[in-house]
């Protein structure tokens, strides 16, 4: 193999060059990305390939990030749509809750889901209380050198990969509405 000065250059087969997606558009991109490495991590584990005490935390680092960009594009969707009240300047931050709080009630405004976004809540609702601000399954320790998940042993991954399928397609379902919602008030 020939070394390269640049390991990001485009060269070879088009089968092995990604695309990269950038700009507004991308949220979504970004967030199904981080969506299905998290997923594929899952199924790598329940299946006995990996070790899944080591792969634990960039599966849950996945599916954490995942749920703060899709957050992060149903928010500028609904800001897109016409939600003049929501604040687009909350999507720098990391809080899950506090992102999910904006864009609730306006979901339920826009589509009849209850019951699904109650899932979606709780399950956002146990990764923020897990980790606040996304940094306790990127490191062990946090900034004062305090282990970052002191009283947790044990958890279940297949639990997790199971609850983590169906918020995905509930979230998918939404982000498909309010694609649906921009494209029907720009034709």
């Amino acid at each position: 193999m020939v070394e390269k000065e640049n390991i990001f250059e485009e060269e070879g087969h088009w089968k092995v060059n990604a695309f990269l997606e950038t700009g507004r558009e991308a949220w979504y991109t970004y967030a199904e990305a981080y969506y299905h490495a998290g997923h594929t991590l899952w199924e790598a584990t329940c299946e006995l390939k990996v070790p899944i005490d080591t792969m634990v935390y960039p599966m849950l680092f996945c599916y954490r990030h995942f749920l703060e960009l899709e957050l992060k594009a149903i928010l500028i969707g609904l800001k897109d749509i016409g939600e003049d009240t929501l604040r687009i300047k909350g999507v720098v931050k990391h809080g899950l809750s506090e992102l999910w709080a904006q864009i609730h009630k306006q979901i339920l405004e826009i589509e009849k889901a209850g019951e699904d976004l109650d899932l979606v809540g709780k399950i956002i609702a146990e990764f923020e209380k897990m980790d606040p601000i996304s940094f306790v399954f990127r490191y062990p320790v946090d900034k004062k050198h305090q282990p970052n998940l002191p009283d947790k042993e044990r958890m279940n991954i297949e639990n997790i990969g199971v609850h983590m399928a169906e918020v995905h397609q509930i979230l998918n379902g939404i982000g498909d509405v309010l694609w649906e919602y921009k494209r029907e008030r720009w034709s």
